[in-house]
């Protein structure tokens, strides 16, 4: 039985500054609260700094800086290869964490996303890129979520699933593959019903934005194929065999391996893009409708692992490099949960 109790933290040794746990415990609540909270971002980063941590509160500055900014503001590109200097160099993000145990060995950990806009698809001039993402249009997300700090692992699809354990051919932290969308709704369903969190699947949109992490270029990290191996899995360093979860650099908002490793599975259907702006996108699913997978994979050529690279399935179907990341609604009343549950 998966265990009801969660808890909402950062990382655990920020525990250990002296006067710090009262005022954590306050942005943490604040920030669960309401992600979009920009005055405790910023109080966050100014806690860390009086902890003598002044990279993680500089991480954290700029990438709120990059959050709220126009595409096109004065200082966006020197911010944003500021903050992927900082995570090559091995500083890595404080960020807000919620943990769901599922037994006494297993447990979900979820970063906290907050809401913001980007632009979502590719640019024509891009190098190496797919006609099917574009046009690069403006997309607004309205709400924050939680979205997976990995992909789903083998441990937790066994244990989320009640499936026999079978790790004698696989490691326990490797991504769970042959995930078909239908056997992760069934997931979610069973998760939701014994737990009542709001389990689902990030849209495309969503799953975008949170791989972008506010940056602008093909990969989280930068623009060329030594930027794409310091964060992912692809066809060439994973010499076409897989590796377990978080050995790669994460993201400024905590999350690993978004680039390469498995496709994952988004909630939605397969949206035609437009230059039309976009607010909360969520191309509707009727029955059979092709979903949408995306961030490459340990087979797959590392142009195809980019932040805006796009494939799609029928959701019966599965495959041996296809997987997930779970997401969780901040509340039972997002639209989102009715859309991929009925």
């Amino acid at each position: 039985m998966i265990s009801t109790d969660s808890a909402i933290r950062v990382k655990s040794w920020t525990r250990a500054i002296p006067g710090a746990g009262a005022i954590l415990d306050s942005l943490l609540t604040a920030l669960a609260d309401d992600p979009g909270d920009d005055c405790a971002w910023l109080a966050l980063a100014d806690v860390f700094e009086e902890a003598d941590l002044p990279q993680q509160a500089e991480l954290t500055r700029l990438r709120e800086w990059l959050r709220k900014a126009s595409f096109r503001s004065r200082g966006r590109r020197d911010r944003e290869q500021r903050m992927q200097q900082l995570l090559a160099a091995g500083v890595r993000p404080i960020v807000p964490e919620l943990i769901v145990s599922v037994d006494h060995q297993t447990r979900l950990e979820f970063c906290l996303i907050p809401p913001g806009s980007f632009w979502m698809g590719s640019p024509r001039r891009q190098s190496f890129r797919y006609p099917n993402e574009g046009p690069r249009h403006f997309v607004r997300l309205t709400r924050g979520f939680w979205l997976g700090r990995t992909a789903l692992t083998v441990q937790q699809w066994q244990t989320i699933t009640n499936a026999p354990p079978n790790l004698r051919d696989r490691s326990a932290d490797l991504p769970a593959t042959g995930l078909s969308w239908d056997m992760l709704r069934e997931a979610c369903r069973s998760l939701r019903s014994r737990t009542g969190l709001p389990f689902r699947l990030p849209t495309e949109a969503e799953w975008e934005y949170a791989c972008r992490a506010t940056t602008r270029t093909p990969f989280c990290s930068g623009s060329t194929q030594e930027d794409a191996n310091r964060v992912g899995w692809h066809m060439v360093d994973s010499k076409r065999e897989q590796h377990p979860v978080e050995l790669k650099e994460p993201n400024a908002w905590g999350l690993f391996d978004m680039h390469g490793s498995v496709w994952e599975w988004c909630l939605d259907g397969r949206r035609p893009f437009s230059l039309d702006d976009q607010t909360d996108p969520v191309y509707e699913l009727e029955y059979r409708t092709i979903r949408v997978l995306r961030g490459g994979s340990f087979e797959n050529r590392y142009t195809d692992a980019t932040s805006s690279c796009r494939g799609w399935a029928e959701p019966q179907e599965s495959a041996p490099h296809w997987g997930a990341r779970l997401a969780l609604s901040l509340d039972n009343d997002d639209p989102l949960l009715r859309v991929f549950h009925r």
